[in-house]
């Protein structure tokens, strides 16, 4: 799941929500609800993401799409 990935990533970076979610321009309440499942990131944001923890948008996605 993508908000399991994200969390994982964040503290394996050793990075606050509030860190990342200034770096990727969103509040830490958003991160929150990203790392929670409870709302999904905007393509930019993802994007962002993936450039900060050095990863590919297709691995972060890979559980949330398949059938």
């Amino acid at each position: 799941m993508l908000s399991k990935k994200l969390q994982e990533l964040r503290l394996q970076t050793d990075l606050t929500m509030k860190k990342v979610g200034t770096i990727v321009g969103v509040t830490e309440s958003s991160m929150s609800l990203y790392e929670s499942g409870k709302r999904f990131p905007s393509c930019y944001v993802l994007m962002a993401l993936a450039k900060l923890y050095k990863v590919n948008i297709d691995w972060l996605l890979e559980e949330e799409f398949k059938e």
